[in-house]
């Protein structure tokens, strides 16, 4: 009988049908073909189940390991760059203060655009 576990018909399996196969003759040859071929038929639903299953799975623990990866990108930068600020802040290392001078740089800008919208504008 096939090994129903790893998908297989042995040798010894092989040669039994064919040994049937002579002592009960050729009128039970079409039965005899066909509970072999059945046979091979289970043999390779079960080995295609196996090979489908392991893809399976190993695509699942691709995108599992992408999952990790992003979430310790995410929790890099969120526990980062305020650990950098604080650093910065401790240090008074002015390119590491980068968020207060963007801030600065901020209000300076909107400053200027205040500057030019009270103006008055030429009329033509």
């Amino acid at each position: 009988m096939a090994d129903a576990d790893s998908g297989q018909i042995s040798r010894q399996e092989i040669e039994a049908v064919v040994e049937t196969r002579h002592e009960l003759g050729p009128s039970y040859e079409a039965e005899i073909v066909d509970s072999f071929a059945d046979r091979i038929e289970k043999a390779i639903e079960s080995r295609a189940g196996t090979q489908l299953a392991r893809a399976q799975s190993e695509r699942s623990e691709a995108g599992q390991r992408q999952k990790q990866q992003f979430v310790l990108g995410i929790v890099s930068l969120g526990t980062g760059i305020p650990i950098t600020a604080i650093a910065a802040a401790i240090t008074d290392l002015p390119g590491l203060d980068l968020p207060s001078t963007w801030v600065a740089r901020g209000r300076h800008h909107d400053d200027r655009a205040l500057v030019r919208s009270s103006s008055p504008t030429p009329v033509t």
